[in-house]
């Protein structure tokens, strides 16, 4: 039996990892048996799962403890071999030394779950099964040291962008990613970006070859539609109010348009009272639509309703965003920033590329020109890009199947 352990941060629950809806209808289709293992929940599941899919809870219900010695007493020696490693083989040993701290709390916080993971590896019967964690930045280390134990056999990963980018995080730099390189197999970097950055950092650099591309993807809409003519042109966005989305900057960029337009947001967050302060202010020309969070089925009932002339990010820091492949698969030209994964998927006949030092005035004569025809863009011509690139049937498929391949050799 080919069984697949798919380690999580909280999918199925809570709103976070929506793009894994698609990605385990795929994983579901090639393996017997999915298990589903979340660090964390809010209750009650938020998604379906497949039918041959297994929820456990047993990371989820740990304690929510800050520290505990006693328990750290018990792995201490799982941790030293972490540390020292890591200070052998990293390029950044005085960060490690700096942020001892902060790098020790997140190693307490990692290894705290090797117990618990060892004895669902037994009760479970899943020596022989893939782990596939789908951040690099998740349960990694104590997955790694069942690895190097010889209690799991096969085990894989993702990276997407703050699990991947060092100058995402304080102490700048990953916590501990020598050591997660050594034990993983292989890890699927979402962007060829990341990739390469991967490739540049890691050491020992023989650990290249583990480091491959597989891009996620979306459902094709199969059609263009945007039947409902609106009164405005539309300009839409997608994303969790955070600073890291800038969402206030694209507020500010809008309310500096000379055109007539509609902004419509899709997502909430901790600057939702910001942005709504923001968006008080805007010229009489210019409406806005706060929408929240809905569900990604309404978003998408939302492109396929309307004509939307313009998709807009300005994120400090993205992998390759999946907001940005629904909104090409209806061919609507995107406008984004110029940072790790972006270009990849917006180009001279897909969007425009906002330089890190645009001003907010530069980027809404960018969204006014665009409107006005100025620089014209091709629907059928961004649509087609995603169909190469971001379609789901066959980046999922393909994936999966590398997955599986991967799994069966290891048995063998």
């Amino acid at each position: 039996m080919n069984q697949l352990v798919l380690l999580t941060i909280e999918f199925p629950y809570g709103k976070g990892e929506n793009f894994l809806e698609t990605e385990i209808k795929y994983l579901s289709e090639k393996f017997d048996a999915v298990f589903v293992i979340p660090s964390r929940n809010n209750n009650n599941p938020t998604r379906q799962l497949p039918k041959n899919c297994q929820l456990l809870n047993d990371l989820s219900k740990l304690p929510n403890e800050t520290f505990s010695f006693k328990k750290f007493l018990k792995f201490w020696n799982q941790a030293l071999v972490v540390y020292i490693y890591t200070l052998l083989f990293s390029a950044h040993r005085v960060k490690y030394i700096k942020y001892i701290g902060s790098l020790l709390h997140h190693l307490y916080n990692d290894i705290s779950k090797l117990e618990t993971l060892e004895n669902l590896v037994e009760k479970k019967h899943l020596k022989d099964a893939l782990f596939y964690d789908y951040w690099m930045l998740n349960d990694g280390i104590s997955l790694a040291i069942l690895k190097r134990q010889n209690k799991i056999r096969n085990l894989v990963c993702r990276a997407h962008g703050f699990d991947l980018y060092d100058d995402v995080h304080v102490e700048g730099v990953i916590p501990f990613r020598e050591y997660k390189v050594k034990y993983f197999q292989k890890i699927y970097c979402i962007s060829e970006h990341g990739q390469n950055y991967l490739k540049s950092v890691i050491t020992p650099k023989h650990a290249k070859n583990k480091v491959l591309k597989s891009y996620l993807g979306v459902p094709d809409p199969n059609e263009i539609l945007g039947t409902n003519q609106n009164k405005l042109p539309q300009i839409v966005s997608c994303s969790s109010m955070t600073d890291n989305k800038s969402v206030d900057l694209i507020a500010k960029s809008i309310s500096k348009m000379k055109t007539g337009c509609q902004w419509i947001h899709f997502g909430d967050g901790i600057n939702m009272k910001k942005v709504a302060k923001l968006v008080a202010e805007f010229p009489p020309h210019i409406s806005v639509d706060l929408k929240g969070h809905v569900p990604n089925s309404h978003l998408l009932g939302y492109y396929k309703k309307n004509s939307i002339d313009i998709f807009i990010s300005m994120s400090r820091s993205e992998g390759l965003p999946v907001s940005m492949m629904e909104a090409q698969s209806y061919g609507i030209p995107i406008v984004a920033p110029h940072v790790n994964g972006i270009p990849e998927i917006v180009n001279h006949k897909t969007g425009i590329l906002i330089g890190d030092r645009a001003t907010t005035e530069e980027v809404a004569k960018i969204l006014d020109d665009i409107l006005s025809r100025k620089i014209p863009f091709n629907k059928d011509e961004a649509r087609q890009h995603y169909l190469d690139n971001f379609n789901a049937d066959r980046n999922y498929t393909a994936f999966a199947n590398d997955l599986l391949k991967h799994t069966i050799a290891k048995n063998e």
